[in-house]
């Protein structure tokens, strides 16, 4: 008997291996950090006549000491010769430059080689005090610069090396004009004119690094990291510190409300970027260390997958695709400037994430955080739901009505609900009706919501521990850190977990010049999804009444009969052998679990060379691989599994045949994905006399992105042997209810995705006096999509800006209010690969067929040589502020957008074998602005007051559809021109007619009724408004006093609308006959009953009632509310342990605690339904706003 292979082991095998690795890793950069106790101040060389260059990398041999020096200085040595064994360095040093022009000094393990000075010989004169030249060399924060090289110009032979303070003197210099010129190898040249008459001359000198240390903000555009005040583009960069003062794991969440222009939807798990470029969903490109990220989410929910998606039956669980622990900061690059780098992919705006690196010369510091949320279930009551007296007289309504089938007249009709089974029983005379009436106010005085609570559902709770380890030493630097993170959702039977290891290595290489960089990610997550609390918690076939009850008296779970009577099923089962065909969801939440477990790899590397001080090349790569196994285990005692094989059993002879294996059904869903991509980049940065300065890169890259999967169902499945039965799809089965079905084969797809990409660009920022700025950028992307020709493919994008600092300009020198003042104006294209088209015709081709055995095929789609990008060009300008000492800092961006070649599927004839075809035609237009406010209001040593408020504005309107309109499309909200994307549409409300039954009043203003078969014209349909919000932003306080700290977020949507959903078409009784489980609503106790109540109400009535009054009453104009709300989203109280404690644990640098409450829900409705906009109640408990949440944590540093 086969013995299948343990889950457990692979994982802990591949654990085992990845902790190896990372261990090897790090062991390795350790031993490269800590090299130099290995290296000996003690020299043992001969050699003769050989150049100086050679003895210098000699010392760096034997001693690990990097020589300094100017190439110019070698130019007039001598060669040496020299014989010693075990003499120390200094020795060594002072042999060797014997009789050379040259000097030196030692600054920890580095010798920096300067011209000797040579005293002048002067004849001798009376006694005359010439003067001296001294100064004082600093970089630009002001530090002292040792070893530099000061020469008096013009004269040969005159100089200084700057001491340890940055000082430097010359004595007994003549009078005259001169320039002091110095140098020094990791700064840029500088020059000062001096003028030496009878007097000493003390000057300061400040020195440019050659590759200068970004100030200031930093963005990271993937490619480059650039000062965010010397570039026109639009960004905005949120900062570790800033993730921080949200702890929540959904990254989502830490980041609402706080970057202008960006809407983080949180029912739908979805980002945008300004307004909307196209009819689909305008999702942003999210890069990971200057890669595309192989899972386009910042979260995601159990069960995706880049291949498949979101798979259905996924719980409310989060599983974070980055940990945010991890991240250094988060930049979102949003106009054709900022994004156009990027090409193809880049016209939705591009999320930059850049993880944690270590620091050189930093110590080794150690970081533990731990964080533990908890919020209670969602109160039921919220669900605005009727309770058992007003469902069961709705129920009573429809039995008066003869909405109902007497159960009792066949064995196969359905068992109805028990208010409606004593109704039965009465009219049928088995019993009285003084006994219904009182089981039907037993049952009326009856609330499941207490069993509800105490059985399926639980207490929201998430955990989250971080470990990190960071330091480095001169030459290289490190980052090693770990996270587990568990969150158990408010639904039994559910829970998902998440482990992440990332390390990061950067070590100098060749005696510096050049740089390598190692980083691995590893994430390891396993979910679990029982969906029998939610199936119980929503209207449909396991819905629970709000009379039904779980367990009994004797706290036993109920079984319930779903299809059949009681009294059949028991007969079924007890004297005929079939299996339960009962229902319990306690029961349920031992069965049929999904099981998600996923993998996903992450591997980095880099070399950096320097070819000269202001250029470098680099060539770096990134491999990422995801893989996940779904595993759906339907047991043989779940529902499901009970239900499929009674379905599939028949009776012969007295005995009981199975037309289907007997066992468990099990569903494995496997996929892997891969990416991978290389790019060479060339980087310069040059500065002239800091008048010029010259940002420039160029390069290619190239990277694939391969996916493929396939889906296996195995019955007869036994879990204590691994073993499942073999079956024949194509044999015809019994069934027990009559007719014949075939399994079927379901496993012959094998999906495959293979997606290449190869780019070509290059960007520079050119600024005069750091004032003028200048930038421009250009791509070319060719993407192997699925047969687009090729000559649509590789085009290019580009953009163009300019910015203007204000600020700097002379005229402005005596506005002592103003701190900074810049203008901002960019113009460039980006696009959109097309993905639903290819130049030749495809055809689908198909496993056998089951009654023929053999293959069969049809077209899937036309060929279209014409398909090519869709392309957005943006126009911004900006204003960028800061005033009254910073005070009060002003970021201000308007910006317009046109959208060209949308592809839309416009209808075909059909007699070539489709009905549509997928074309470049739609065009949109959008523009907006966003403006972004931080003041600084209190600034005291012991306490201060902060706030910032940040706003957006959008339109969009589509400016050809090519869409014929018809009330068909309208409903299903396809693009109409001069309407935005995402419009609400609604027909005119007439009221209830005397049957109580809707009436909308059409464009000619006649009044239609629901059964007068006028059909509807496009000219009924009127425009309401946007489904997204115009405004949006988020406003945020912080008061500080000492070592405490109280914050409060804020966030709001405006200027949209929404169609409420107080009842469902698919739940309410049409047609004299009432569905399984009725809708529940409250909304529909208000229903109209009598001829009469059309004047007190708009719910239409049970009576008379069909399906185009109930869906015209949903679609029409009395449900349309204003969306416009303000949540408050989180307070937050932390405490920073104060300096004079530390110093009591001298092992710990600092101590931070904090506790939130966050999802405090809506503080302000536009709407006087009290309904919350973003969490339109439809009766599922899934629909409502989540719980608030209280979370603490702590994060301590060694």
């Amino acid at each position: 008997m086969p013995m299948p292979i343990r889950k457990d082991s692979r994982l802990v095998n591949q654990t085992l291996r990845i902790m190896r690795l990372s261990t090897i890793l790090l062991l390795a950069f350790i031993m490269q950090a800590s090299a130099k106790i290995s290296y000996s101040q003690n020299i043992t060389y001969t050699c003769t006549d050989v150049p100086l260059e050679q003895v210098f990398k000699i010392i760096k041999q034997q001693t690990g000491y990097v020589v300094f020096y100017d190439q110019d200085l070698l130019g007039k040595t001598k060669p040496v010769s020299i014989s010693v064994k075990e003499v120390p360095l200094e020795n060594f040093l002072k042999k060797a430059l014997d009789n050379q022009p040259l000097d030196y000094s030692i600054e920890n393990k580095t010798i920096v080689i300067s011209r000797r000075t040579i005293p002048v010989p002067m004849p001798y004169t009376a006694p005359q005090k010439l003067p001296l030249v001294s100064g004082k060399i600093i970089d630009e924060r002001g530090v002292p610069v040792p070893g530099a090289i000061v020469r008096l110009m013009p004269t040969e032979d005159r100089g200084a090396t700057t001491q340890n303070d940055g000082t430097f003197i010359m004595a007994a210099v003549p009078a005259g004009n001169y320039t002091l010129e110095v140098r020094h190898l990791a700064y840029l040249t500088a020059h000062k004119k001096i003028t030496v008459t009878d007097g000493d001359v003390n000057v300061k000198i400040t020195l440019t690094p050659q590759q200068r240390e970004l100030r200031g903000v930093v963005v990271s555009t993937g490619f480059q990291k650039i000062e965010k005040a010397s570039t026109p583009g639009s960004y905005t960069v949120i900062t570790s510190k800033e993730l921080e003062e949200t702890p929540d794991i959904n990254l989502a969440k830490r980041l609402e409300g706080k970057v202008p222009g960006v809407r983080f939807d949180p029912v739908n798990n979805t980002i945008q970027i300004r307004s909307a470029n196209n009819f689909l969903q305008s999702a942003p490109l999210i890069i990971i260390d200057g890669f595309p990220a192989i899972d386009q989410n910042l979260n995601l929910r159990p069960g995706y997958t880049p291949l498949f998606g979101d798979q259905s039956g996924t719980n409310n669980a989060v599983l974070s695709a980055f940990n945010p622990n991890d991240i250094e900061s988060i930049t979102f690059l949003k106009d054709a400037a900022a994004t156009s780098i990027w090409g193809s992919s880049a016209a939705n705006g591009v999320i930059v994430i850049e993880t944690k690196k270590g620091k050189r010369g930093e110590a080794t510091t150690v970081n533990a955080g731990a964080t533990l949320s908890v919020s209670a279930p969602i109160s039921l009551s919220k669900l605005k739901t009727m309770n058992s007296a007003q469902y069961i007289d709705m129920e009573k309504e429809m039995f008066d009505a003869n909405f109902y089938q007497d159960p009792f007249t066949h064995w196969r009709f359905a068992n109805p609900s028990e208010a409606v089974r004593y109704m039965f029983l009465a009219k049928r005379g088995q019993i009285t009706e003084q006994e219904r009436d009182a089981q039907l106010q037993r049952l009326a005085a009856t609330n499941n919501q207490s069993q509800i609570r105490e059985n399926l559902l639980q207490p929201a709770v998430t955990q989250q521990y971080n470990l990190s380890l960071s330091g480095g030493g001169r030459t290289s630097s490190y980052h090693v850190s770990g996270n587990y993170s568990k969150d158990q959702p408010s639904y039994k039977s559910n829970s998902a977990t998440n482990y992440f290891i990332n390390s990061s290595l950067t070590s100098d290489i060749l005696g510096g010049r050049a740089k390598i960089t190692a980083g691995l990610t590893h994430n390891y997550s396993t979910s679990f999804v029982n969906q029998a609390a939610l199936r119980a918690l929503q209207p449909g076939f396991y819905g629970l009444r709000p009379y039904d009850q779980l367990i009994d008296q004797n706290g036993q779970s109920i079984s319930n009969s779903l299809l059949l009577k009681p009294e059949i099923e028991d007969s079924l089962h007890n004297k005929l052998g079939l299996l339960p065909w009962t229902y319990n969801a306690i029961d349920e939440l031992n069965y049929s679990k999904t099981r998600f477990e996923k993998q996903a790899t992450r591997m980095q590397l880099s070399l950096t060379t320097r070819l000269t001080p202001w250029a470098d090349f680099q060539v770096s790569g990134m491999y990422q691989r995801s893989s996940q196994e779904i595993t759906l285990l339907n047991e043989l005692g779940s529902y499901y599994t009970r239900d499929f094989l009674n379905s599939a059993t028949t009776i012969q002879n007295g005995k009981l045949v199975y037309g289907v294996p007997v066992g468990g059904i099990m569903t494995n869903t496997n996929s892997w994905s891969t990416d991978y991509g290389t790019r060479a980049q060339l980087n310069i940065n040059k500065q002239w006399n800091l008048i010029h300065k010259l940002t420039f890169l160029a390069g290619t890259d190239i990277r694939e992105s391969k996916s493929k999967g396939y889906r296996q169902i195995r019955y007869g499945y036994d879990e204590n042997t691994g073993t499942s039965q073999a079956f024949n799809p194509t044999v015809n089965y019994s069934l027990f209810f009559g007719g014949t079905r075939q399994l079927g084969y379901q496993d012959g797809a094998y999906v495959t995705n293979i997606q290449r990409y190869l780019s070509y660009f290059s960007t520079a920022n050119y600024s005069l006096f750091d004032k003028y700025f200048v930038s421009g950028s250009i791509r070319f992307d060719d993407v192997s999509m699925y047969g687009i020709d090729r000559r649509n493919r590789a085009i290019p994008l580009w953009s163009a800006g300019l910015k203007w600092d204000l600020f700097k300009e002379k005229f402005m020198a005596g506005q002592k209010w103003l701190d900074a003042l810049a203008l901002r104006a960019t113009y460039g294209t980006a696009g959109t690969a097309p993905t639903g088209g290819s130049n030749f015709t495809v055809v689908n081709v198909y496993a056998p067929n089951s009654q023929t055995g053999l293959g069969y095929g049809n077209l899937g789609s036309p060929g279209n040589q014409d398909l090519g990008w869709e392309t957005t060009a943006t126009l911004n300008g900006g204003l960028d502020a800061s005033v009254l000492r910073g005070l009060l800092s002003i970021t201000f961006d308007y910006y317009s957008k046109r959208s060209r070649g949308i592809v839309v599927n416009l209808p075909f004839n059909t007699t070539y074998g489709w009905t549509s075809v997928a074309y470049n035609t739609a065009t949109m237009k959008s523009h907006g602005l966003e403006l972004g406010l931080n003041a600084n209001i209190i600034r005291r040593a012991t306490w201060g007051y902060t706030a910032s408020l940040n706003l957006a504005y959008n339109t969009n309107k589509v400016t050809d559809a090519r869409f014929p309109v018809t009330t068909t499309s309208i409903s299903q909200g396809s693009p109409i021109v001069d309407l935005p994307v995402g419009y609400v549409m609604a027909l005119e409300w007439a009221g209830l007619d005397d049957k109580g039954q809707t009436q909308i009043r059409n464009a000619e203003g006649k009044i239609l009724s629901s059964t007068d078969g006028t059909a509807l014209t496009v000219a009924d349909w009127h425009y309401k408004g946007r489904k997204d919000p115009v405004v949006f932003g988020g406003f945020m306080h912080t008061v500080r006093f000492k070592q405490f700290s109280v914050s409060a977020r804020a966030t709001y949507y405006l200027g949209h609308k929404v169609l409420k959903q107080d009842i469902l078409p698919g739940l309410y009784p049409s047609f004299g006959q009432a569905p399984g489980f009725i809708g529940n609503s409250q909304a529909m106790v208000n229903r109209w009953r009598k001829a009469g109540d059309e004047a007190t109400t708009n719910i239409p009535g049970l009576l008379n009632s069909n399906s185009t009054s109930i869906i015209r009453y949903t679609q029409s104009d009395i449900n349309v509310i204003s969306a416009s709300h303000a949540r408050l989203d989180q307070v937050t109280l932390s405490y920073i342990l104060a300096a004079k404690l530390l110093k009591r644990m001298p092992a710990l640098k600092s101590v931070t605690m904090g506790a939130t409450a966050s999802n405090l829900g809506v503080i302000w409705r536009k709407n006087k339904e009290g309904i919350d906009p973003m969490y339109l109640t439809t009766s599922s408990y899934s629909s409502l706003a989540p719980a608030p949440t209280y979370t603490f944590n702590v994060n301590v540093s060694f």
